[in-house]
């Protein structure tokens, strides 16, 4: 995708040259940060993690783009929601230009039919659509915990038994980690552990995200996947599959009725213009592009998502303009490990690997003790 949007910048720009420097291996965030305190000279990164660009802009490494946004104006592309997320003390830094839906369980359409199973709206629905894949023969929920995609379970029961509002005091630690909100999504967590409508704890650990979505639309082996939009793209590109037809999802179940029905947890990526680059105006440039109904019409065909508001529905495949329609009728959180510094991230998602181990009361205790040891040190 990003491919063919320079491809096509380049037809319009032959002035212009795009070359690509990938980051291949290790930690992306502390990979990137070394390169450009090191004198790498780029002029755009594009960022999933708004704590990233928080530390980048930290150490002096971005420059404002307020000029630029007012001048090819790209309110009229970007809402102001996300305009707030790209903002650091009170300036704009990044421009949004991806968009995931990380609250969608994905589901094969024909198994789903032929146990005749409903899409849930309930926690209780939920597990008994769960329990009917286990009497099946099969994985009800499959999770990939190898590295991370696990705690995208914790955030969406926390965002569920919370609400929005205790979910971003967590980000912030406005409130501790051992909070009775925090207890009250691992007791849930919980519950659907001890049932049994997760694999066992080894085949989690050893499994990453891709292998436990493939375990759903591929191999059929697991009913359930909770797992990033970007599927969509893979589902099609990999496996030949159509949205709608093959595959489909359901958001999160509501837990708590009191609170907001379909708040949707997203992550996403951003474009991010740095103090080293040599080609500022060039980058400007892009992101107009980017940000355009020809550049979204692009992500769109991918089968991506894209916060642009320029892209009609159309343009999106059945699954995906599902996704934008709850971006635009929902209020949206940014996923909660991205928005953690990187050293709380990984006591976070360590911490969540041992409760999968041994998900007992006593371990839920330690689990939080442990995650807010690391919060008073890092904040």
């Amino acid at each position: 995708m990003i491919i063919a949007l320079e491809k096509r910048f380049q037809e319009l720009h032959p002035e212009v040259k795009v070359k690509d420097i990938n980051v291949t291996s290790g930690e992306h965030r502390a990979v990137i940060k070394t390169m450009l305190l090191g004198g790498e000279t780029v002029d755009l990164i594009f960022s999933a993690w708004p704590s990233f660009d928080k530390e980048l802009h930290d150490a002096g490494l971005l420059v404002p783009i307020d000029t630029a946004w007012q001048q090819y104006g790209w309110d009229k592309s970007l809402n102001e929601s996300w305009k707030k997320l790209g903002t650091i003390e009170g300036k704009i830094y990044g421009a949004w230009y991806l968009a995931d839906n990380r609250s969608g369980v994905w589901y094969d359409v024909k198994t789903f039919e032929k146990l005749g199973l409903s899409v849930p709206a309930t926690w209780d629905e939920f597990r008994s659509v769960a329990r009917a894949y286990k009497e099946a023969g099969m994985v009800p929920i499959s999770l990939g915990a190898k590295i991370w995609a696990h705690t995208d379970v914790f955030e969406n029961l926390l965002l569920r038994v919370g609400g929005p509002e205790m979910y971003m005091k967590l980000a912030w630690h406005e409130i501790p980690w051992n909070h009775q909100v925090v207890r009250n999504a691992l007791k849930r967590w919980q519950e659907l552990l001890t049932e049994g409508l997760f694999p066992d704890a080894n085949t989690m650990l050893a499994t990453d995200w891709f292998g436990a979505f493939q375990q759903v639309i591929d191999t059929k082996t697991a009913g359930l996947n909770l797992m990033g939009s970007w599927v969509n793209v893979r589902a099609q590109q990999e496996f030949k599959l159509v949205p709608g037809e093959d595959y489909n999802f359901f958001q999160f179940p509501v837990i708590d009725p009191k609170l907001p029905k379909n708040t949707t947890e997203i992550s996403g990526k951003d474009w991010l213009v740095t103090k080293t680059g040599k080609n500022r105006d060039a980058a400007f440039l892009f992101i107009d592009f980017v940000l355009s109904r020809e550049g979204g019409g692009i992500i769109a065909e991918y089968g991506s998502g894209t916060p642009n508001r320029l892209v009609p529905l159309e343009q999106y495949d059945a699954v995906m303009s599902e996704i934008v329609k709850l971006f635009a009728a929902n209020e949206v959180v940014f996923v909660l490990d991205d928005l953690l510094p990187s050293e709380l991230s990984n006591e976070f998602r360590t911490q969540l690997q041992k409760f999968l181990m041994t998900p007992t009361d006593e371990t839920i205790e330690t689990v939080m003790a442990a995650i807010e040891h690391k919060a008073k040190e890092v904040y």
